[in-house]
């Protein structure tokens, strides 16, 4: 953003919690996004002027009015409010996303100074503000008395402390924000008291469609994920499907789904399914559930039965996601096609009997039936395999036959690879095309009106960037979900292969041992396993940030010793200042390439370091250097790799990204430039310093 330019808007409640809690997200969103500026607006609304309804009964707008009205008609850019004042959906003419900053969300008893809920009297007077509230109340205090409450949390608690009211129950997010935690007799457990969805999390609004507020949301939501369960058996899903839902938030699932892909869910399954008429949710219930959780920031699977594209009313589900600016990805599954004629061995293609075969369905929309006769059937699509050398020939074929030279066509090439890469023209135009492509890769031919359409995969905060990932194997899974996650298309390329260097450890000899990578932990827990070691005399573990901790807990052990903000080795020595004392044993293991700095500060604080290689990075060729956008470096060790393979002149012209300062010297004194690197010394952390490069540059073109 020049500076010159006009901050944002932000409206929010005037009431001290409001004016808080606003205030603190502006600050945060601020931080993460330094070239926007935001101005804070106190607006009122109509729950704060109406002090005396019953807010059992307001309307679902009480307290959000003023301000959806004032973002419509511009006078505000956005509005920040508690989520669970607002009431969704939203009218049409907004938008909005939850904010990931969020408070514990349950109640609180709030009694007077020195008082327990065990010395209220007899004819207590309990203030509630929600039928659920007071259900409680008439669960837990029977024998007490309930009246509505209402103002702002400072005027509730003076209502208490005068007596008009013996106990309050309040929202703990609400005093923590307000720093009147001291106010809280007794947090209520969420088992006896559910809260509303929202509670203690803050919530944007802004106008329907402004591409300023959806790059911005890019950082905040995850892509929705479509997933084809494949027919009948939970084995026939992809492992790629089944990873989805081991990750996923929520998940929306059909019928026809096999209930044991269901015990892979960590978070909440919802039936969605339809048979026949008898339907759980009308379709555009279940396009707008989809969308509301996204805008949670919630990870969405919607599982569907076979494959999710063919008769799965996918078109619309991601139509609507695209919109709205939202992401989404869409896995393939094995349709009950497959099943029913490769499973039985009645195949569809077979050499001198079949060469191909069609596909349609008798039913149309609200359940009637359509013809299927042979004028219909000779409209459908149509797609060649093995086809692209005879492209010429094949397309002038269906022009005799009677297809307009006009009739949309494609080329699909390397199908599901991340260099896929669709080429469209018309049956007329399209093998003119192929032969100007020069693309060596299989390619599936298509003709039809099918190929008009296209999903749109640049949503999210990368917007279909490729991105070409350089590290290990063991660090690959973990980046390409990463890249995903923020919307971007990951093409694998393994630069440097991990070799252990050492078979033989006795850290029990030990007071420390320091592992600074994640694959130094692999290694380690390797080498203790085979030697049949007892973890229970495993010394202290000190780390060098929380992928190493998240890594070794994958073990079941825990660091003791960890930096808690930024990562890497000068944050490690920092941290380890004051806790290493002098005559303390310390191994450490690492990679061939690591540097011997944090050997040498260990020592200087008076400590006996054994520093030991444990693993040594072989270059791993990776044939020719596929088309990206972006291109990120891991470690030196991949940055050498690439030198060698493709030279860096190849860099000109793409973002480089380095994971923390060794890999960003390792390309400077090389000559690169210029090069981005990560915030935060990991691979999300890289990732997410990706994303929010590419949000500024959209930001700085917008606005």
């Amino acid at each position: 953003m020049k500076e010159s330019q006009a901050a944002f808007k932000a409206g929010t409640r005037g009431s001290n919690l409001a004016l808080v809690q606003s205030g603190d997200a502006l600050d945060r969103l601020s931080n993460l996004f330094p070239f926007l500026a935001w101005e804070q607006v106190p607006f009122s609304s109509p729950g704060d002027r109406d002090r005396r309804m019953d807010l059992k009964v307001s309307p679902g707008d009480f307290f959000s009015r003023d301000l959806d009205e004032a973002v419509m008609e511009a006078a505000l850019d956005c509005a920040i409010h508690s989520a669970k004042d607002l009431s969704y959906p939203l009218r049409e003419e907004l938008d909005w996303f939850w904010l990931p900053w969020s408070e514990d969300p349950e109640d609180a008893l709030v009694c007077r100074k020195g008082e327990t809920p065990e010395d209220l009297p007899s004819d207590a007077l309990i203030g509630v503000s929600s039928d659920r509230r007071e259900e409680y109340c008439r669960s837990f205090f029977p024998s007490l008395g309930t009246s509505p409450v209402r103002g702002n949390i400072e005027q509730r608690l003076e209502q208490l402390d005068a007596g008009r009211y013996d106990m309050l129950i309040m929202a703990a997010a609400a005093l923590n924000r307000l720093d009147l935690e001291d106010r809280i007799t007794q947090v209520i457990p969420l088992k006896d008291l559910p809260v509303p969805e929202g509670q203690g999390i803050l919530a944007l609004s802004y106008r329907r469609g402004d591409a300023r507020f959806n790059r911005i949301r890019s950082y905040f939501v995850k892509p929705v994920q479509f997933v084809g369960s494949g027919p009948g058996s939970a084995a026939l899903c992809t492992v790629k499907g089944v990873e989805a839902l081991q990750n996923c938030d929520i998940c929306l699932y059909d019928s026809l789904v096999d209930p044991a892909l269901l015990t892979h869910v960590k978070g909440r399954s919802i039936y969605t399914g339809k048979r026949s008429g008898r339907h759980s949710f009308k379709q555009e219930t279940i396009t707008g559930m989809i969308s509301e959780y996204a805008r949670q920031g919630k990870r969405v699977v919607r599982l569907k039965g076979g494959d999710p594209g063919i008769f799965g009313r996918l078109a619309e589900e991601a139509e609507e996601l695209e919109s709205l600016g939202l992401p989404y990805e869409v896995i393939p599954g094995v349709s009950s096609l497959n099943a029913a004629t490769t499973g039985t061995g009645m195949l569809l293609t077979r050499r001198e009997i079949s060469r191909g075969y069609t596909v349609i369905s008798s039913r149309i929309k609200d359940g009637g039936i359509a013809d299927t006769e042979q004028s219909v059937r000779s409209k459908l699509p149509i797609v060649f395999f093995m086809s692209l050398k005879a492209s010429g020939t094949v397309l002038a074929s269906l022009v005799e036959e009677g297809r307009s030279p006009d009739e949309p066509a494609a080329v699909v090439y390397n199908a599901g690879n991340p260099e896929e890469e669709v080429v469209r023209g018309t049956i007329g135009t399209l093998a003119d095309k192929i032969a100007c492509s020069g693309n060596p890769g299989p390619g599936l031919l298509i003709a039809g009106a099918v190929t008009s359409y296209g999903f749109d995969g640049n949503q999210g905060a990368l917007e279909g960037t490729r991105v070409l990932l350089t590290c290990s194997e063991n660090l690959m899974d973990q980046a390409v979900r990463q890249v995903v996650q923020q919307g971007g298309k990951p093409v694998r390329r393994s630069l440097v292969r991990l070799e252990r260097t050492l078979y033989q450890l006795d850290p029990e000899r030990y007071d420390w041992l320091v592992l600074t990578s994640p694959s130094a932990v692999h290694f380690c827990m390797e080498i203790l396993k085979e030697q049949r070691s007892d973890l229970r005399r495993l010394p202290k573990i000190m780390v060098c940030g929380k992928a190493s901790g998240k890594t070794l807990e994958e073990y079941g052990l825990y660091a003791d010793l960890c930096p808690v903000s930024a990562y890497g080795a000068d944050q490690l020595i920092a941290a380890a200042t004051g806790v290493i004392k002098t005559g303390d044993r310390v191994l450490r293991l690492r990679s061939e390439k690591a540097s011997g700095k944090i050997t040498e500060a260990l020592k200087s604080c008076g400590a006996e370091v054994t520093d030991r290689i444990l693993y040594a990075s072989k270059a791993v060729s990776a044939g020719a250097l596929p088309e990206v956008e972006t291109v990120f470096f891991a470690s030196t060790s991949a940055v050498e790799a690439y030198a060698e393979q493709w030279g860096l002149h190849s860099l000109k012209g793409k973002t480089v990204l380095a994971i923390g300062e060794p890999t960003f010297e390792s390309l400077e004194s090389r000559g690169v430039s210029p090069i981005l690197k990560a915030h935060e010394a990991t691979i999300p952390g890289a990732i997410r310093t990706l994303a929010l490069y590419q949000i500024k540059n959209r930001l700085e073109a917008l606005i």
